[in-house]
Parts: C-alpha cells; sequence; structure tokens
C-alpha cells in the first residue's frame, strides 16, 4: 500500500509516496528509474528518444547527491534490447556510488521482428543482477529485502507478445524467497495484456510502420503472499527515493 505524502511542508527532491510496507527499524533508501528507453540513434520520433541520454544524466546526477543505499530499475532500459543502447547506459550510470540492480522490461528482451541482436538474458543478469544470480534475485538493501523479477520473457517465452507473465516454474522458487525475506520487495516490470491494445492503439495514430508483436492473451496468477509491496513508476527516466517507515508498536 502507498500513501501520498503531506505536501504541506513536503521535503525537497522528488519523494513522491512513502510506503506502508515494508516497515524496518533500519532506515532505507533507494532511487528507482523507470522506463529511461535509452536510444543513441533515434531522431524525431514520437517518444522522444533523442533526449533519453539527457534524461539518464541527469537522473544519475541527481542520484549521486542522494545518498541512497542503492538504485533500482524497473526496466526497459533500452529502446529495444540494443548492445550499444545497454553499453551507453552502463557508461552513464558509472558515476553512481551505491549498487544498481535491474529487472528487464519488455523493451529489454528479445522480441519477433526486431532487425537486431538483443542483448542475450544471461548477459543481462550478469551486468545487472547482484553477483550475476539470474531471476528471480534476492539482495538486502539497507533493512529491505529486494527481490527481482523477470516478468517480460526472454529468447524461449514471451518472444512474441509485450505483455507480461510469472512461469510456473517461478513461483516455488519465489515462494522460497518471500518466506525468507522478513521486508520483501518485489521488483518486477509487468505490462497487462491490456497493454498489448494500447501498443497497437498507438502504432495506428503516431507511428505506422512501427513493428508491433502479434496480440496475445496470457494467464495470470494471484500473489500467493498479500504481504508483498510492488512499485513501479512509468515515465522516462523518473525516479523517486522511497524510505520506508520505522516500524511502530501496531506494526505486523
Amino acid at each position: 500500500m502507498v500513501t501520498p505524502l503531506d505536501r504541506s511542508g513536503s521535503p525537497e527532491g522528488s519523494l513522491m509516496a512513502s510506503l506502508d510496507r515494508p516497515r524496518t527499524d533500519e532506515p532505507t533508501r533507494v532511487a528507482v528509474i523507470a522506463d529511461p528507453h535509452l536510444s543513441t540513434e533515434e531522431a524525431g520520433t514520437s517518444k522522444l528518444f533523442n533526449r533519453t541520454e539527457a534524461h539518464v544524466a541527469n537522473a544519475v546526477a541527481d542520484i549521486v547527491d542522494r545518498d541512497v543505499d542503492a538504485t533500482l530499475c524497473v526496466g526497459d532500459i533500452t529502446k529495444d534490447g540494443e548492445p550499444w543502447n545497454f553499453d551507453r547506459f552502463d557508461e552513464l550510470a558509472a558515476d553512481l556510488e551505491a549498487p544498481f540492480y535491474s529487472v528487464p522490461g519488455n523493451h529489454d528482451v528479445p522480441k519477433e521482428g526486431y532487425d537486431h541482436e538483443n542483448l542475450s538474458m544471461n548477459a543481462f543478469a550478469e551486468r545487472y543482477t547482484p553477483d550475476g544470480q539470474a531471476f528471480p534475485f534476492h539482495v538486502p538493501v539497507g533493512g529491505v529485502d529486494v527481490i527481482g523479477v523477470n516478468t517480460a520473457g526472454t529468447e524461449e517465452w514471451l518472444y512474441d507478445s509485450h505483455a507480461g507473465t510469472v512461469r510456473e516454474d517461478q513461483l516455488d522458487e519465489l515462494d522460497a524467497m518471500l518466506a525468507a525475506a522478513d521486508t520483501p520487495l518485489v521488483l518486477a516490470h509487468h505490462n497487462l495484456p491490456a497493454m498489448s491494445e494500447q501498443v497497437h492503439e498507438h502504432r495506428e495514430l503516431a507511428e505506422p510502420d512501427m513493428f508491433v508483436p502479434p496480440r496475445w492473451t496470457t494467464r495470470s496468477r494471484s500473489s500467493r503472499r498479500s504481504n508483498v509491496t510492488a512499485r513501479r513508476c512509468c515515465s522516462p527516466a523518473t525516479y523517486t527515493c522511497l524510505q520506508p517507515r520505522a516500524r511502530g508498536p501496531s506494526a505486523n
């Protein structure tokens, strides 16, 4: 659950909300980068890809001044998974002093119709998960247990779709991670099936030459645990600092 902030006397910076859960005795602050869609070769498109390098550079410079415990990315690092765009992102993110972890978004993973070779998901995990854990991963950040899940796909699944899913073979591993985590914060980039319709509509209205994978219907499964907080922001190179509240007498 997310509690909107009281804007009267709001602290300086981009703190958008305070999480009711998880709660921890150890004050913890993370920066969240979402959907930067970095592209070094696009210009003049409706999505303003030509500004993405500046967006990422500005976000990184701001994060450096904020004394965070980690920077988390919820995916769509690149326009469409191009290796050279990952390389450029890594160059810009090299100035971050705290650890950086990421899950892939639907635009980071291989998709049918791309005319380039994507960064493989093994290479993505090697770069952006703690010690190359792959997915799902678990890493302590301050007093929070960050759990990263790939719901966007790989070369083997969701190749023909921009929808998201949690595969059956991940659920048991996730159950074990969540059971062992005292303060879980789940990181995922999960497009619901309706998102695919929005992509088709965008193509029809703005970019008729844009390739879109076929429409896809995916079966969803409700979370096995109700006490997990997930957080996602959806704008280019946007981040918010989150500080879980200290545990009080009435905390669960």
